[in-house]
């Protein structure tokens, strides 16, 4: 089953940043499990992260006809800032020269990621 891993995330961020659309190219996933021939990006009304879903249809002889993956945006932002937030932590020393604000301006049950809360205009 197709599952969102980092080529997917990668080949969907070189899609949007460059190309305006939210498309995963087969021919950049590595992992033969991740190809997908429908790609879908869920904007759901729903305030949490749903996480994703994945389809497999088989032909004849269990041959592989179809793959598909739905990917809640909720869910990919989690993700990357879950991510984000991590890399941050394990590398502080690398962020002294950037004079930024970290802030989580969303009220906590709108997907808890255990970022330290600030009053906007501090920084760290």
């Amino acid at each position: 089953m197709p599952y969102l891993n980092e080529d997917i995330i990668y080949s969907l961020r070189n899609s949007l940043l460059h190309q305006s659309t939210p498309n995963v190219e087969q021919s950049k996933i590595h992992e033969p499990r991740c190809k997908v021939d429908k790609f879908e990006l869920v904007m759901s009304e729903r305030d949490c992260a749903t996480g994703d879903l994945s389809m497999v249809a088989y032909g004849k002889d269990m041959h592989i006809v179809r793959r598909e993956l739905t990917v809640y945006v909720s869910h990919l932002c989690h993700i990357l800032c879950s991510a984000a937030e991590q890399y941050y932590k394990d590398h502080k020393d690398k962020f002294g020269f950037i004079q930024y604000s970290l802030v989580n301006d969303r009220n906590d049950k709108f997907m808890p990621i255990n970022l330290n809360k600030q009053k906007k205009g501090n920084t760290q």
